[in-house]
């Protein structure tokens, strides 16, 4: 088999085109704006956006759990609940997740608002 040189052109446009696209990709993929949904039980609390950190102070039934946004992502920084299990979940950012304190009814989920992608698995 012969190969021409409109084949190796071909297949260097390919390989570039292949390589440039693991560069672009994130972009597309995390293009959103990440925002975090916060609740405590049945109400909504509110949304907040990760690019200011703050403390948000949340009422729930055993009393108030604190969430933090910082650096761009968002924890449980204390909870009053008896095990402390929301606390030890860790955090999460732009890539989205969700923590819950069930004994005191808070809940932490992220909310991208973008055309792009509608999920992510990791």
């Amino acid at each position: 088999m012969h190969t021409t040189a409109a084949d190796k052109i071909l297949l260097i446009t390919m390989l570039l085109l292949a390589v440039s696209s693991c560069f672009l990709v994130p972009h597309w993929v995390f293009s959103g704006v990440p925002d975090v949904e916060i609740r405590a039980g049945d109400r909504f609390i509110g949304t907040y956006g990760l690019d200011k950190d703050r403390v948000i102070p949340v009422d729930g039934p055993l009393g108030t759990t604190f969430v933090e946004i910082k650096a761009k992502k968002v924890s449980i920084k204390s909870s009053p609940c008896p095990n402390q299990t929301c606390i030890r979940m860790g955090h999460f950012g732009p890539e989205g997740g969700c923590l819950i304190c069930l004994p005191n009814k808070v809940s932490v989920s992220s909310r991208t608002r973008h055309d792009g992608l509608d999920a992510i698995a990791r």
